[in-house]
């Protein structure tokens, strides 16, 4: 992992992005414009998550259309993530989530449903999120047959 590297796609998406937090899409121009500065900046600070997105999203491939919720996409990042790092639980913000959307990518389009939700809906295709998810279970599986045979 080129964590100098990773930083930069970070910094780049934030450039681009400029209401894009740990959240996920927030309002700069309301009255938590502050707040979203700081959130932005903490995001600098999330290599390892955002590895881990772009590890999951390098499995996924892409369908026409743009129907997976980011937040609902970043859970399944975390389980991908948790089951393959010892089973140490590993947090993945929406908003580092989407940045890794945006570097890979993706579509990330925001409905009018999703104006004011900091979330947004992303091409994935549901065929590669399902077939990770059961690769993710065999390990649990795994990882539990070892431990009650120990």
């Amino acid at each position: 992992m080129n964590k100098n590297k990773i930083r930069n796609q970070i910094v780049s998406v934030l450039k681009h992005k400029p209401g894009l937090c740990m959240e996920g899409f927030g309002n700069i121009d309301g009255e938590f414009g502050e707040a979203i500065e700081a959130s932005r900046t903490e995001m600098l600070d999330q290599i390892e998550p955002f590895w881990w997105c772009l590890r999951y999203l390098a499995r996924m491939d892409r369908s026409s259309r743009c129907r997976m919720n980011s937040y609902d996409l970043k859970h399944r990042v975390e389980e991908f993530a948790s089951m393959r790092n010892g089973g140490s639980h590993v947090y993945i913000s929406n908003g580092i989530f989407i940045a890794a959307v945006i570097t890979k990518r993706f579509e990330c389009k925001r409905t009018r449903t999703e104006e004011l939700s900091p979330n947004c809906l992303v091409n994935v295709a549901k065929k590669s999120i399902d077939q990770t998810r059961l690769e993710t279970e065999l390990l649990r599986r795994e990882e539990t047959v070892v431990k009650e045979w120990k």
